[in-house]
């Protein structure tokens, strides 16, 4: 049989311009005549009613049969030739190259010859009763049916010219294709966007509130004891130090301090609110930096939760920048928040600012800033827990004599202090009597402070305030400085009716 005589059930429109010029003596044969007016999907290929000889027809069956047996054990040779194949001169489709061996295997069907390569075959090419032999076969030897190169499935394997869809090597059909699975996945695509909805970020409602809160006497109540023994005992150096001693106040030495009362009250309560609602909560002290850390942990380890999301400190006051009008500035924190990309949606008219001191802030600011009245808590902590006179002999002069300086000069020492060993003149005798006695009047005004602290109830009004606006939008945030004033004269005015028990 010649090549002319084969009758390859393809349309000349199905196959790839490329592929033409080697297989186009089939198509032009006469014996391709009567399957031309079939469409794609009615073309008959390679069955035997399809076949026009009976013998041919029963030879390529049973020749198709053969090969499926052998496929799992050449599947070696098979890759080969397929990696061939891409190679070639126009480098033809796994489809392409089907056809080709197609016709090569019809060709030499007379003589019964099994000459081509062998190929995978897929299961529903395959004649029925074929079809279900190799189905027992595949599950007696538990065999699977693996799919060649460039198909998703078994259902896309080499001999795919006989399955009715249009083969990925035809341009014109292949825009077509692209079209319609564009189409489909637009429609994929908006049937998963229904029926898999993203979760909704909560949009909480303080969002966007810029809580900027002073530490000492708004916070926490009169840090100065203790801070000035931490500060005489870190910030000088001493040359002995007893072994087995912290050198300055450690924050767990802080958190009895708190504990007992230094901690302002209600603050736990407004910051738990706070951080419902989401709202950012800043630190704004003029302390020192070391100093006001060791603070704000203690106070964090009280709440249970870090709640303090940047702390600012004396550098980032006048004390650093010169150029502020005012001690400190919400330009500057604004600035600086906005060095981190989850904080660049703060602006000064979305903070507000609680401080003690009224002039905190200048005068473009000031309509942002509360004041809120002083909390005066206060322990004794002496400066001269660890220093004493013995640890001062094992140290420097130079040491020593700075120490005695800064304590006179702060008025927790006497003022003849100063002198050390030396003997004291009766005027500064006298003078020492009367610092004692200033320094025992002191601490009663101090401690009596206590009893009016327990009382106070700023943090609760401002809880209250905020309370009270369920969404705090642009316009509830200009108005809200305003609001937290009205509330903490009406708290202060109730207090000091009260007055102390």
């Amino acid at each position: 049989m010649t090549k002319q005589d084969i009758p390859l059930c393809v349309s000349s429109e199905d196959l790839d311009h490329e592929a033409h010029d080697s297989v186009g003596m089939y198509i032009k044969s006469p014996a391709f005549m009567p399957f031309r007016g079939l469409s794609l999907s009615e073309s008959l290929t390679l069955t035997p009613s399809a076949c026009p000889s009976k013998k041919m027809a029963e030879s390529s069956s049973v020749k198709i049969a053969e090969e499926t047996e052998e496929t799992v054990k050449e599947t070696a040779e098979s890759d080969k030739l397929t990696a061939a194949h891409k190679h070639s001169k126009y480098h033809k489709s796994p489809s392409m190259t089907n056809v080709l061996d197609a016709v090569a295997a019809c060709q030499d069907g007379e003589s019964g010859a099994a000459q081509s390569a062998p190929h995978q075959l897929s299961p529903d090419l395959l004649p029925a009763d074929h079809k279900l032999k190799l189905q027992q076969q595949a599950q007696e030897q538990q065999i699977e049916v693996v799919p060649t190169e460039g198909s998703s499935s078994p259902k896309q394997g080499t001999l795919d010219h006989t399955v009715g869809t249009v083969p990925s090597w035809t341009k014109l059909r292949k825009s077509r294709s692209m079209m319609d699975v564009s189409h489909h996945e637009e429609k994929i695509a908006a049937a998963e966007k229904f029926s898999l909805p993203k979760a909704v970020v909560e949009q909480k409602p303080g969002k966007s509130l810029l809580f900027v809160l002073d530490m000492d006497h708004t916070m926490v109540g009169n840090l100065v004891a203790m801070s000035d023994r931490d500060n005489i005992e870190t910030n000088i150096n001493w040359n002995f130090w007893p072994e087995g001693v912290n050198r300055g106040l450690t924050v767990e030495e802080i958190i009895p301090f708190l504990e007992r009362g230094m901690l302002r009250p209600g603050l736990i309560q407004l910051l738990q609110h706070l951080h419902t609602i989401g709202s950012t909560v800043v630190v704004y002290t003029h302390s020192e930096k070391r100093w006001a850390t060791k603070v704000c942990e203690a106070m964090e380890h009280i709440a249970g939760w870090k709640f303090i999301t940047r702390l600012f400190s004396r550098m980032d006051c006048r004390d650093g920048h010169p150029h502020f009008l005012a001690r400190k500035s919400l330009e500057h924190v604004v600035m600086q928040m906005h060095e981190e990309p989850d904080f660049r949606w703060s602006k000064v008219e979305q903070s507000v600012m609680f401080d003690d001191d009224n002039h905190a802030l200048n005068g473009t600011e000031q309509c942002r800033l509360v004041q809120v009245p002083s909390y005066d808590y206060w322990e004794p902590c002496p400066w001269n827990t660890t220093i004493s006179e013995e640890v001062m002999d094992k140290n420097d002069e130079e040491v020593v004599d700075m120490a005695r300086r800064s304590v006179v000069e702060w008025g927790i020492a006497a003022p003849s202090f100063v002198k050390g060993k030396e003997a004291r003149s009766e005027e500064e005798t006298e003078k020492d009597r009367k610092w004692t006695e200033q320094q025992r009047r002191k601490t009663n005004i101090l401690l009596s402070y206590n009893k009016v602290a327990k009382l106070d109830r700023v943090m609760h009004s401002l809880r209250e305030v905020l309370e009270e606006h369920p969404v705090l939008d642009e316009t509830a945030l200009e108005a809200l400085p305003e609001k937290f004033r009205v509330a903490l004269g009406d708290a202060h005015a109730a207090a000091a009716a009260a007055g102390p028990s």
